[in-house]
């Protein structure tokens, strides 16, 4: 057999992904499984994309901003978690939706086990905990019960390093177990422990914590406080 470069090579009959990127029609069927994909999504319905390098640097633009992780193939997807401070008026917010007044101001101390030293085992993590005393984030007026929002940074002041998302999921799921409803005791004062959740899309991770305040909010009903 002889080799001989190739004279000509014939267009495809599919669109190229040159042409798939810059003709809207074709952007508007995304194959179902990629309609889950922020990031993809984000990009498309953000505005009409006119090039090629323009849909990429938007993308690379996006998930420069937070955490990823692998999806399908080669594209990626943000993970994002909320900050401390939007975590809190999103729990008074969504406590004031049932008549429930929280003191944002007031210092209250409450003293809980948080994770102090972890390690992976057969079976998957195995957590330790310490005694520390904490300042919660909120008291709710008159009921002598308050809230506290477990950042990221928290733990990892707690915890001595900075976790990646994965870590910090598994982490936070084994100290779930441990706590009771989520309801912390120390004498006479309890306190509510919410968490910070990645999440995949900004209303996602709100949904969740949205979620969590329900959940409590049930509880103290369930317990006659309100």
């Amino acid at each position: 057999m002889k080799i001989e470069p190739v004279k000509a090579i014939m267009n495809p009959g599919y669109p190229t992904k040159i042409q798939s990127l810059e003709d809207t029609v074709l952007l508007k069927n995304l194959p179902n499984r990629w309609k889950q994909i922020a990031v993809v999504c984000t990009a498309i319905s953000s505005f009409s994309l006119t090039s090629c390098s323009e849909a990429i640097n938007y993308i690379n633009d996006l998930l420069s901003r937070g955490q990823t992780q692998q999806l399908e193939g080669d594209v990626m997807a943000t993970r994002i978690n909320l900050s401390e401070k939007e975590a809190i008026d999103i729990i008074t917010d969504e406590l004031s939706k049932q008549g429930i007044t929280a003191d944002k101001e007031s210092i209250e101390d409450i003293n809980a086990d948080v994770p102090a030293k972890y390690e992976y085992i057969d079976t998957g993590i195995n957590l330790e905990t310490q005694n520390t005393s904490m300042t919660l984030d909120g008291i709710i007026e008159d009921k002598n019960i308050g809230f506290e929002y477990i950042s990221n940074g928290d733990m990892n002041e707690w915890l001595g390093e900075t976790l990646d998302e994965y870590t910090h999921d598994e982490i936070l799921n084994v100290y779930k177990e441990s706590i009771d409803n989520n309801i912390i005791k120390d004498d006479d004062m309890k306190a509510v422990m919410f968490y910070s959740e990645y999440a995949y899309s900004r209303q996602n991770a709100e949904d969740n914590l949205r979620s969590q305040v329900n959940d409590f909010i049930n509880w103290l009903k369930e317990q006659g406080i309100i």
